[in-house]
């Protein structure tokens, strides 16, 4: 700016100042702040992630033995669930998939739980659970079946190895029509196959067992023994139809005979001969003897005229002592 000297205005005055500077840090002083600030860095994250990495693989860690121990034991105990605890102490994507898999677990060992108490179930009912596949081989079968059965797992092979010869044929069509897609459940009775003389009857119902998008490749059927109740059914039927005391067709079978015999006669032309047999003076023998011995009279009298007829003739009890014999494809009337 202008200043005054003496009055009068005198030229221009300039202010320089002049400052000092350290000297530029060198390329080594850089590098090593360089590293120590990196140092530093990897120090903190050590210390802050590290020890969250190290706990999120402890609990990880935890979670895959709890899985294995169950794998092994098929049941949720105390060790599992201890196991657990840590997975399951802190609200993240750990602490839910852990919830899952111990939930997964429950509903897993609640519905073995179930099978089982089925399986008793079935065992005490002494009915059996099988699955076969086209050829009748087993798939899977219920520890009732070999009780069922009484058949060694190498003789039987598969379920037809296992009925009487005579109905495996029949057995095997109804397979077949399940298959085959024809029917989707059959039902019936057949006869265990046995060495001994004895023929147990078994009750079966089968329907198809499909499997998701493979469809179905066998069939699935519960089996039960019917041999005491198969039995008394053909008692009952039997005593029906026949007579008690000396074991004749009684008039409900005979009519039905008769009605049978009408109709091959009309068919083939033959004739049908009936004949009325009656016992004179029967009664003065029980009068006499006893009704025990005009029993006795009444049985020698069938098995005689049962030994005078044909096989394909029928013999009927009439009642008292009247007999009637069917004498069906009589080629003369004589006869």
């Amino acid at each position: 700016r202008s200043i005054l000297i003496d009055g009068n205005k005198s030229s221009s005055v300039h202010l320089v100042m002049r400052a000092g500077f350290p000297e530029p840090l060198g390329a080594r002083s850089i590098i090593v702040a360089a590293v120590l600030l990196l140092a530093l860095i990897s120090l903190m994250l050590w210390l802050v992630l590290g020890r969250w990495l190290r706990q999120v693989t402890r609990r990880i860690r935890q979670l895959s033995v709890a899985t294995r121990m169950f794998a092994e034991k098929h049941a949720v105990d105390k060790d599992i669930l201890q196991s657990l605890s840590s997975p399951l102490a802190v609200a993240d994507e750990i602490m839910t998939v852990s919830a899952t898999c111990l939930e997964m677990m429950q509903s897993s060992e609640q519905h073995e739980e179930e099978h089982q108490a089925y399986i008793q179930t079935l065992n005490i009912l002494e009915e059996a659970v099988v699955e076969i596949d086209r050829n009748g081989q087993f798939m899977r079968a219920s520890p009732g079946w070999q009780k069922l059965s009484n058949c060694d797992s190498g003789a039987c092979i598969t379920l037809y190895d296992c009925l009487h010869p005579e109905d495996v044929e029949m057995v095997s069509s109804q397979m077949a029509s399940l298959f085959s897609g024809e029917k989707q459940l059959v039902k019936g009775r057949t006869r265990l196959n046995s060495k001994d003389g004895h023929e147990p009857w078994l009750e079966y119902q089968f329907i198809p067992a499909i499997s998701g998008v493979h469809g179905m490749h066998s069939v699935r059927g519960v089996l039960r023994d019917i041999t005491q109740s198969y039995q008394l059914e053909k008692r009952v039927t039997y005593m029906a139809l026949h007579d008690a005391l000396t074991g004749l067709p009684n008039r409900v079978l005979l009519e039905d005979r008769c009605d049978l015999s009408l109709n091959v006669a009309e068919r083939t032309g033959h004739k049908v001969a009936v004949g009325f047999i009656d016992l004179d003076h029967f009664k003065n023998i029980n009068d006499s003897f006893g009704h025990k011995t005009g029993d006795r009279l009444l049985v020698a009298i069938s098995n005689a005229l049962k030994h005078a007829l044909r096989s394909g003739d029928t013999l009927a009890r009439w009642g008292g002592d009247e007999f009637i014999a069917l004498l069906p494809e009589t080629g003369q009337q004589e006869a």
